[in-house]
Protein backbone atom coordinates (compact mmCIF):
# COMPACT_ATOMS: atom_id res chain seq x y z
CA UNK A 1 0.00 0.00 0.00
CA UNK A 2 2.88 2.32 0.73
CA UNK A 3 4.39 1.75 -2.71
CA UNK A 4 0.99 2.36 -4.33
CA UNK A 5 0.59 5.59 -2.33
CA UNK A 6 4.00 6.83 -3.51
CA UNK A 7 3.20 5.97 -7.14
CA UNK A 8 -0.17 7.75 -6.96
CA UNK A 9 1.41 10.75 -5.24
CA UNK A 10 4.09 11.02 -7.95
CA UNK A 11 1.33 10.80 -10.59
CA UNK A 12 -0.42 13.76 -8.94
CA UNK A 13 -3.33 11.80 -7.47
CA UNK A 14 -4.23 13.24 -4.08
CA UNK A 15 -5.81 11.31 -1.25
CA UNK A 16 -8.91 13.54 -1.58
CA UNK A 17 -9.34 12.63 -5.24
CA UNK A 18 -8.81 8.95 -4.45
CA UNK A 19 -11.42 9.13 -1.68
CA UNK A 20 -13.96 10.66 -4.06
CA UNK A 21 -13.13 8.22 -6.86
CA UNK A 22 -13.66 5.32 -4.49
CA UNK A 23 -17.40 6.03 -4.70
CA UNK A 24 -17.09 5.83 -8.46
CA UNK A 25 -15.55 2.39 -8.44
CA UNK A 26 -17.64 0.71 -5.73
CA UNK A 27 -20.89 2.70 -5.79
CA UNK A 28 -22.69 0.42 -8.21
CA UNK A 29 -22.39 -2.51 -5.79
CA UNK A 30 -24.00 -0.78 -2.79
CA UNK A 31 -27.68 -1.52 -3.46
CA UNK A 32 -27.06 -5.03 -4.88
CA UNK A 33 -25.13 -5.93 -1.71
CA UNK A 34 -27.94 -4.61 0.48
CA UNK A 35 -30.50 -6.56 -1.56
CA UNK A 36 -28.44 -9.75 -1.32
CA UNK A 37 -28.23 -9.42 2.46
CA UNK A 38 -31.85 -8.47 3.14
CA UNK A 39 -34.12 -9.57 0.29
CA UNK A 40 -35.15 -13.20 -0.16
CA UNK A 41 -35.85 -12.79 -3.89
CA UNK A 42 -32.49 -11.16 -4.69
CA UNK A 43 -30.92 -12.70 -7.77
CA UNK A 44 -27.15 -13.28 -7.86
CA UNK A 45 -26.90 -12.75 -11.65
CA UNK A 46 -28.84 -9.49 -11.24
CA UNK A 47 -26.36 -8.37 -8.58
CA UNK A 48 -23.41 -9.05 -10.88
CA UNK A 49 -25.06 -7.41 -13.91
CA UNK A 50 -26.21 -4.41 -11.86
CA UNK A 51 -22.73 -3.88 -10.48
CA UNK A 52 -20.91 -4.17 -13.80
CA UNK A 53 -23.40 -2.25 -15.97
CA UNK A 54 -23.89 0.39 -13.25
CA UNK A 55 -20.13 0.89 -13.03
CA UNK A 56 -19.71 1.23 -16.81
CA UNK A 57 -22.63 3.68 -17.14
CA UNK A 58 -21.42 5.61 -14.10
CA UNK A 59 -17.91 6.04 -15.52
CA UNK A 60 -19.37 7.17 -18.86
CA UNK A 61 -21.61 9.69 -17.06
CA UNK A 62 -18.77 10.89 -14.81
CA UNK A 63 -16.43 11.56 -17.72
CA UNK A 64 -19.16 12.97 -19.99
CA UNK A 65 -20.29 15.49 -17.38
CA UNK A 66 -16.65 16.42 -16.74
CA UNK A 67 -16.08 17.04 -20.45
CA UNK A 68 -19.31 19.05 -20.89
CA UNK A 69 -18.87 21.16 -17.74
CA UNK A 70 -15.13 21.88 -17.95
CA UNK A 71 -14.10 21.15 -21.53
CA UNK A 72 -11.34 18.73 -20.56
CA UNK A 73 -10.83 15.56 -18.57
CA UNK A 74 -7.99 15.53 -16.04
CA UNK A 75 -7.43 14.89 -12.33
CA UNK A 76 -8.60 18.37 -11.38
CA UNK A 77 -11.83 18.39 -13.38
CA UNK A 78 -12.84 14.79 -12.62
CA UNK A 79 -12.58 15.48 -8.89
CA UNK A 80 -15.06 18.35 -8.91
CA UNK A 81 -18.50 18.10 -7.37
CA UNK A 82 -20.83 18.07 -10.41
CA UNK A 83 -19.15 15.19 -12.27
CA UNK A 84 -18.73 13.17 -9.09
CA UNK A 85 -22.36 13.69 -8.10
CA UNK A 86 -23.65 12.72 -11.55
CA UNK A 87 -21.42 9.65 -11.74
CA UNK A 88 -22.27 8.47 -8.23
CA UNK A 89 -26.01 8.86 -8.75
CA UNK A 90 -25.86 6.83 -11.96
CA UNK A 91 -23.71 4.16 -10.28
CA UNK A 92 -25.92 3.68 -7.27
CA UNK A 93 -29.31 3.99 -8.95
CA UNK A 94 -28.48 1.98 -12.08
CA UNK A 95 -26.88 -0.87 -10.13
CA UNK A 96 -29.89 -1.06 -7.82
CA UNK A 97 -32.46 -0.78 -10.62
CA UNK A 98 -30.89 -3.53 -12.74
CA UNK A 99 -30.61 -5.83 -9.76
CA UNK A 100 -34.22 -5.16 -8.72
CA UNK A 101 -35.57 -5.83 -12.22
CA UNK A 102 -33.62 -9.10 -12.54
CA UNK A 103 -34.75 -10.16 -9.07
CA UNK A 104 -38.41 -9.49 -9.83
CA UNK A 105 -38.22 -11.31 -13.17
CA UNK A 106 -36.17 -14.29 -11.92
CA UNK A 107 -36.41 -14.41 -8.10
CA UNK A 108 -33.82 -16.59 -6.42
CA UNK A 109 -36.04 -17.22 -3.35
CA UNK A 110 -33.17 -17.81 -0.94
CA UNK A 111 -33.91 -20.17 1.94
CA UNK A 112 -32.76 -18.45 5.12
CA UNK A 113 -32.64 -21.80 6.96
CA UNK A 114 -29.05 -22.29 5.80
CA UNK A 115 -27.98 -19.12 7.61
CA UNK A 116 -29.60 -20.40 10.80
CA UNK A 117 -27.21 -23.36 10.70
CA UNK A 118 -24.18 -21.06 11.15
CA UNK A 119 -22.65 -21.59 14.57
CA UNK A 120 -22.95 -18.51 16.72
CA UNK A 121 -20.19 -17.23 18.97
CA UNK A 122 -22.33 -17.75 22.07
CA UNK A 123 -22.69 -21.46 21.25
CA UNK A 124 -18.94 -21.80 20.76
CA UNK A 125 -18.28 -20.02 24.04
CA UNK A 126 -20.67 -22.26 25.96
CA UNK A 127 -18.72 -25.33 24.91
CA UNK A 128 -15.53 -24.09 26.58
CA UNK A 129 -14.75 -25.33 30.09
CA UNK A 130 -15.82 -23.03 32.91
CA UNK A 131 -12.14 -22.72 33.93
CA UNK A 132 -11.52 -20.53 30.85
CA UNK A 133 -13.78 -17.82 32.30
CA UNK A 134 -12.33 -17.60 35.81
CA UNK A 135 -11.31 -14.06 36.77
CA UNK A 136 -7.64 -14.82 37.44
CA UNK A 137 -7.28 -16.64 34.11
CA UNK A 138 -8.83 -13.72 32.23
CA UNK A 139 -6.60 -11.21 34.04
CA UNK A 140 -3.51 -13.29 33.19
CA UNK A 141 -4.56 -13.32 29.50
CA UNK A 142 -5.15 -9.56 29.58
CA UNK A 143 -1.70 -8.95 31.08
CA UNK A 144 -0.09 -11.06 28.35
CA UNK A 145 -2.03 -9.21 25.60
CA UNK A 146 -1.07 -5.78 26.98
CA UNK A 147 2.59 -6.80 27.25
CA UNK A 148 3.01 -8.68 23.96
CA UNK A 149 0.06 -7.61 21.80
CA UNK A 150 0.12 -4.91 19.11
CA UNK A 151 0.35 -1.33 20.27
CA UNK A 152 -1.35 1.71 18.81
CA UNK A 153 0.78 4.80 18.63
Amino acid sequence: MGVLAVILNKAGVSLGWMYLAMGVFIGSAVIPIVFMLLWRKANSIGAILGTIIGCILGIITWLTVTRIEYGRINLDTTGRNAPMLAGNLVYILTGGAIHAVCSFLWPQNYDWETTKQITMVEKEKSQLPAEEFREERLMKAKTWIVKWGPTTK
